[in-house]
């Protein structure tokens, strides 16, 4: 039986569900599951295998992956959004689901397949928080942030050094960011975090869920692409 899931490392949602998928196939690897990521890319920069290994290194992704440049294996499998996951038995997909969640119904259908009787990872669904990513970019922006200093708006990320404030919800924050060179941001004028290599980087962590707004400050020019919480 194998387990495609379709990810992408700088997509917050792909890497929640991601969690899920590694303790499935951990759990039921024995049974004769064999998970494997399919990435497309989002980005530019995920189209990099060298780029992609790294991110893997670093957050610790011992699944399979296939790189899919030019998105022709998730067409093949009707898929054009992530995260998804298609589970394949003798060569047919008998389960499908496109977005995060439905994690429990997804091993109810391999125990069923497997006959397994061994404890379940899920005993309930567990809760998604669903709070909608921000793009920096002209393609796929969709909120106003404000911003000063020396700043360009491309067509995938805003380009630039200098001061950008904008609104998140959620206990965590990310941003997928990179720099040409290690360039050290500072996150609401106390956390410094280092940005280098184009990824996903939690840049600030609160202990209560609520809407908040976000100063990132750069003495140096970085690339910001989009943001994320939860």
């Amino acid at each position: 039986m194998m387990l495609f899931c379709v990810f992408s490392y700088s997509c917050m949602n792909c890497m929640r569900c991601l969690e899920s998928i590694m303790k499935l196939d951990k759990a039921y690897r024995k049974y004769g599951l064999n998970a494997v990521l399919v990435h497309p890319s989002e980005w530019e920069f995920e189209k990099s295998k060298e780029n992609i290994a790294m991110a893997a290194k670093d957050l610790g992704i011992s699944l399979p992956i296939i790189v899919d440049r030019d998105r022709r294996i998730i067409k093949g499998m009707g898929v054009n959004f992530w995260p998804a996951q298609i589970l394949f038995h003798d060569g047919k997909a008998i389960y499908r689901h496109i977005g995060e969640g439905e994690y429990k119904k997804l091993e109810d259908k391999i125990q069923e397949i497997y006959g397994a009787k061994n404890k379940a990872v899920f005993s309930k669904e567990p809760i998604i928080t669903r709070y909608p990513a921000l793009y920096f970019g002209r393609r796929k922006g969709n909120f106003k942030f404000t911003y000063a200093g020396e700043w360009k708006q491309g067509k995938e990320y805003s380009e630039g050094k200098g001061v950008v404030i904008f609104p998140v919800k959620g206990r965590k924050v990310y941003v997928v960011a990179e720099a040409t060179r290690k360039t050290r941001i500072l996150v609401n004028k106390r956390q410094k975090i280092d940005i280098s290599y184009p990824g996903l980087y939690l840049i600030a962590s609160f202990k209560r869920d609520i809407e908040r707004e976000i100063s990132i400050i750069s003495n140096s020019k970085i690339r910001l692409y989009s943001a994320a919480s939860l």
